[in-house]
C-alpha cells in the first residue's frame, strides 16, 4: 500500500522514500579521478650502494642549482625595481 496512517493523526501519510527513493551510489566507481603523480613521492633507496648514492647526490645538486637560479632571478628583479624607483624619484626631485 502507498499510504500509511499515522497513529496520532488520521490523515494519510506518504513517506518521501516511496515517492522519490534516494539514489544509490555505485561503490565500485570513484567519485573523482585520482592524481597519479603525487602518489609516488620517492622510491626505496639503499644509500650504501654507490651508483644509487651518486644518483641521489646528483638529483639533490640539480635541485639546489635550480633554487639558486630562482633566488638570483628574484634578487635581480628586486634590485632592478629598486633602481628604477630611485631613478624615478630623482627625476621628480629635479623637476
Amino acid at each position: 500500500s502507498f499510504t500509511e496512517t499515522n497513529a496520532t493523526d488520521d490523515s494519510p501519510h506518504v513517506p518521501l522514500e516511496k515517492i522519490r527513493p534516494l539514489t544509490q551510489v555505485c561503490q565500485m566507481t570513484p567519485l573523482a579521478p585520482r592524481k597519479r603523480t603525487s602518489n609516488r613521492l620517492g622510491s626505496t633507496r639503499i644509500i650504501r650502494d654507490t651508483p644509487e648514492k651518486d644518483k641521489i647526490e646528483e638529483n639533490q645538486r640539480r635541485k639546489e642549482e635550480k633554487e639558486k637560479k630562482g633566488r638570483k632571478r628574484k634578487e635581480k628583479v628586486a634590485t632592478s625595481e629598486y633602481y628604477e624607483a630611485i631613478s624615478i624619484s630623482q627625476k621628480t626631485e629635479e623637476k
